[in-house]
């Protein structure tokens, strides 16, 4: 017999960033955490697992729920997407095999690919817990966290909104389009928290169970990328070549699953190329024209030696075009 205990938190956390523009000065922190309860529609048995992240309003109305289409790569193993979104996806999913050994979890991002730095952790400990009568049980704690970083460009006005995604006991994926996380980012200079929180307890034979998952989504105000200029320097540190790149040069393409990818820009460098400077123009919030440099050195024994451009779709969402270094 399963007893189980399920308590789903929403938390908006907004921060702000405050540094003096001279001299070295500790950063300023404000933090303003709104917490609500998002239960409705889900079964006790389903379990959340992930989020998707929209600045349409608008996105989801007249939606209850959204499942996942499933891929089936075997018998025992199958992936699962959401298709047709406008915003982005990341989840992580428990694949349950015939024994404990054949179990795994792994995680999936969507949507565009404007998630970043998306990180996936897992950690399990036992707690001893005595009663009145000095009786020891255990407890056996999992939690699940899963992070990522959604750019977008200053002075974007935009209500950001994160609604949860759960896995039901049969291993189907669904969006719950209601309860999610909202936060208005117009105007903001620092980072916008949006996570959600679940905790699931059950006993099962006697000994209690706790999984609990952490889904964080941080939204970063960056200044806007106008154009990239890319240096190319011999050993003496002369220029030999100078290449210019905007967002309009990188063609879109429709991926399977209808994000927008773009095509990657191919340079070959030139035979005496020693390293390379790269300049991104940005404009920031009051209108100011900065560049920022940094040397990009071409490794032979890399796969791959790319630039990643950080130029803003339509939306004002960071969506990365890529170029391509050739010896």
């Amino acid at each position: 017999m399963n007893n189980k205990i399920k308590k789903v938190l929403g938390t908006v956390m907004i921060v702000g960033l405050v540094a003096g523009m001279t001299g070295c000065q500790l950063a300023k922190e404000e933090t303003t955490e709104n917490t609500i309860t998002a239960t409705a529609g889900i079964e006790d048995q389903d379990q959340l697992c992930g989020a998707y992240i929209t600045l349409d309003e608008n996105d989801l109305l007249g939606q209850d729920r959204i499942y996942a289409t499933e891929t089936k790569n075997s018998e025992e193993e199958s992936e699962y997407e959401f298709e047709g979104l406008k915003g982005s996806v990341v989840f992580y999913m428990k694949h349950k095999g015939k024994g404990e050994e054949d179990s795994y979890v792994s995680n999936t991002v969507s949507g565009a690919a404007l998630l970043n730095d998306v990180a996936f952790h897992v950690g399990v400990h036992d707690n001893e817990n005595t009663n009145d009568k000095d009786e020891v049980s255990t407890t056996t704690n999992t939690t699940y966290e899963l992070e990522a970083t959604l750019r977008v460009v200053k002075n974007k006005k935009a209500i950001a909104s994160m609604y949860p995604i759960y896995q039901q006991k049969d291993g189907k994926v669904y969006l719950l389009c209601d309860g999610g996380n909202r936060a208005d980012i117009g105007g903001l200079e620092g980072d916008v928290g949006l996570t959600l929180n679940d905790t699931y307890k059950e006993t099962e034979n006697g000994k209690e169970k706790s999984n609990s998952t952490i889904v964080k989504i941080t939204i970063r105000p960056v200044d806007e990328v106008q154009f990239v200029v890319v240096k190319e320097m011999d050993q003496k540190d002369h220029v030999l070549h100078t290449t210019t790149y905007k967002k309009n040069d990188f063609k879109e393409k429709t991926g399977k699953d209808n994000d927008t990818r773009y095509e990657e820009k191919k340079l070959k460098l030139q035979k005496n190329t020693e390293y390379l400077i790269v300049e991104e123009h940005v404009v920031d919030q009051e209108k100011k024209n900065i560049v920022n440099r940094s040397i990009v050195v071409y490794d032979s024994e890399e796969e791959e030696n790319e630039i990643l451009c950080d130029f803003a779709n339509n939306n004002g969402i960071i969506d990365i075009r890529t170029i391509n270094l050739l010896k």
